[in-house]
C-alpha cells in the first residue's frame, strides 16, 4: 500500500498550486520595509493584507480538494484496485486537511521569516522531521497502515501551525491596522505573489508529476520504488534550501546599501561555497556508498533506487548550490523571467517523462527530470543572470567547486576501497561513512582558508540564521 501512499501524495500536493506564495510575499516585503525603515503601521497593513488573502487561499483549497477527491476514480482505475481505490480515497482526504493547515500557517511563517527569526523556523522543522520519523518507526512496529501514516502527516502540521502562531503571538508585535495596504503596494504584492503562484504551479509539476504519470501509467508498486528516490533527493536539496531561504533580508540589505555585482559575486561565492561543503560531501558519500545505504535500508532488489537517486542529485547538484542568486531576484522583484524559464523547464519534464517512462522505463523519470535542471535551472538562468544583473555565475561556479579534488575525491577513494574490501554490507556502510567524514572533514579543514577567507562563510550564516536580538 505504499505505493498508494505515495501516489497520493502527489496527487494531493496539486493543492498547493493555490499557494501563490504568502510566505515569500510577507518575507520580501516585510525584510523591504525593514531595510527601507519603514513606519509600523504600513508593515501591519502588509500583514493584513497578507491574512486576508490567505484566507482566499485556503477556502479555494478545499474547494480544489474535493474536485480532486472525486477524480480518483476515474484518473487511477485502470491501475488500481478496488480496496486501493477506497485506501486512496481517505489517505487523500487526510493529506489534503493537513496541506489546507500547512498553506494557513504560512501566513505565520511568513511574518517570522521576514522578521528575522530564522532559528526558529528551522528549530519547528527540524522538529518536525524527528518526530515524524519517531511516530513513524513506533507505528510500523504495530501496523503498516499508511492510513495511519496520513494521520502522522496531519499531526505534523497540526504542530506547525500551532509552533508559528502562538511564536507569533508572544515575540513580534504587529498592531491591528484599520486599513488595507495601499493601492500602489497591493498591485505590485499582486504581481509578486502571481510570479510566485505561477512558480509554485511549476514546481508541483517539476516535483511531482513522476509519481502521478508513473501511478497511471505503470501502477503503484513503481511509484513505491520511484518514491523512495525522490525521497533521498529531497533530503538532499533541504540540505542546501535551508541555507538559501534564509538569505532574502541579507540580499535586501545588499540592495539597500547599493552594492556592486562584484559584491553580489562574493556573497554568492561564499554562499555557495558554504553549500557545496555540505551537498558536494553528500553526493561524493552517496556515489560510493549509496548503494550499499539503501541495500541496508531496504534490503536486496533496490538498486534501481540508487540510480534515480544519483541521478537527480547530479542534475540538482549545480542549481542547488547556485541557488543564492534567487534571493536576488526576488529582493529586486525580477521573479517573471525565472517564472517563464520554469515553464519550460515543466513542459520538458512533461513531455520527456511521458516518453521515458511509456518506452524505456519508470526509473527514466528521474532523467527527464534532470535535464530540465541542466538546460534551464543552470544553463539558461545562467545567461539571465549575466545579461540582466551582470553576474558571471559561472566565475562564481568555478570558484566554489575548483577545491573538490583536495578533499572530495581521497574521501571518495578510500571510502571505495573500504566497500571492496569489507564483505558484510552493513559494515562496510558503516565503516564507510565513518572514514569518510574523517577523511572528508579533515581536508576541508586543512583547506578552510581557502573556503573561508576572513570568515565570510561562517560571518554570513551566523548573521542570518541566528535569532535577531
Amino acid at each position: 500500500m505504499y505505493g498508494v501512499y505515495s501516489t497520493m501524495v502527489s496527487f494531493a500536493a496539486t493543492l498547493t498550486i493555490v499557494d501563490i506564495g504568502v510566505t515569500q510575499t510577507l518575507m520580501r516585503y516585510i525584510a523591504k520595509f525593514n531595510a527601507e525603515g519603514r513606519s509600523v503601521n504600513e508593515i501591519s497593513e502588509i500583514c493584513k493584507t497578507a491574512k486576508y488573502i490567505n484566507y482566499v487561499i485556503v477556502i479555494l483549497s478545499f474547494i480544489l480538494s474535493l474536485i480532486l477527491l472525486f477524480n480518483i476514480e476515474s484518473l487511477y482505475s485502470q491501475t488500481f484496485t478496488n480496496e486501493e481505490l477506497r485506501t486512496a480515497k481517505l489517505v487523500f482526504s487526510i493529506l489534503s486537511v493537513s496541506l489546507i493547515t500547512s498553506i494557513a500557517s504560512n501566513y505565520y511563517s511568513g511574518i517570522i521569516s521576514g522578521n528575522g527569526y530564522f532559528s526558529f523556523i528551522q528549530v519547528v522543522n527540524v522538529s518536525r522531521v524527528l518526530m515524524r520519523l519517531i511516530l513513524i518507526l513506533s507505528v510500523v512496529f504495530i501496523t503498516s497502515n499508511v492510513i495511519a501514516v496520513s494521520v502522522i502527516d496531519l499531526l505534523m502540521s497540526l504542530f506547525c501551525f500551532l509552533a508559528y502562531k502562538l511564536f507569533t503571538l508572544r515575540n513580534i508585535s504587529i498592531p491591528n491596522s484599520p486599513s488595507f495596504a495601499s493601492k500602489a503596494i497591493f498591485y505590485e504584492m499582486l504581481i509578486y505573489t502571481g510570479f510566485v503562484f505561477f512558480q509554485s504551479v511549476v514546481d508541483q509539476v517539476n516535483n511531482n508529476l513522476g509519481n502521478i504519470m508513473i501511478g497511471s501509467l505503470v501502477g503503484p508498486a513503481a511509484v513505491a520504488t520511484f518514491s523512495f528516490g525522490l525521497i533521498i533527493f529531497h533530503m538532499f536539496q533541504q540540505l542546501s534550501t535551508s541555507i538559501s531561504q534564509m538569505l532574502l533580508p541579507y540580499m535586501s540589505d545588499m540592495i539597500g546599501k547599493g552594492a556592486q555585482p562584484e559584491e553580489f559575486e562574493e556573497s554568492l561565492e561564499m554562499i555557495g561555497k558554504a553549500q557545496f561543503i555540505i551537498v558536494g560531501g553528500v553526493l561524493c558519500a552517496f556515489v560510493v556508498l549509496g548503494k550499499n545505504a539503501i541495500t541496508v535500508w531496504l534490503g536486496d532488489g533496490y538498486d534501481v533506487v540508487w540510480y534515480i537517486s544519483l541521478t537527480l542529485m547530479l542534475g540538482g547538484l549545480i542549481p542547488l548550490i547556485q541557488n543564492g542568486a534567487i534571493a536576488i531576484l526576488r529582493a529586486r522583484n525580477l521573479m517573471a523571467f525565472r517564472s517563464f524559464a520554469l515553464f519550460i523547464m515543466a513542459l520538458i519534464n512533461v513531455v520527456a517523462t511521458y516518453f521515458f517512462v511509456k518506452y524505456m522505463g519508470f526509473e527514466y523519470a528521474a532523467v527527464a527530470t534532470s535535464l530540465g535542471f541542466i538546460l534551464i535551472n543552470f544553463i539558461l538562468m545562467d545567461i539571465y543572470y549575466y545579461k540582466k544583473l551582470n553576474l558571471n555565475m559561472f566565475r562564481v561556479l568555478w570558484n566554489v567547486i575548483k577545491i573538490i579534488g583536495p578533499c572530495n575525491i581521497p574521501a571518495m577513494l578510500i571510502a571505495y576501497l573500504i566497500v571492496k574490501f569489507i564483505p558484510s554490507v552493513i559494515l562496510a556502510t558503516f565503516v564507510g561513512a565513518i572514514i569518510y567524514i574523517i577523511v572528508y572533514f579533515g581536508l576541508l579543514w586543512s583547506f578552510l582558508p581557502y573556503y573561508d577567507k576572513n570568515g565570510s562563510i561562517k560571518n554570513t550564516i551566523k548573521n542570518y540564521v541566528r535569532r535577531k536580538n
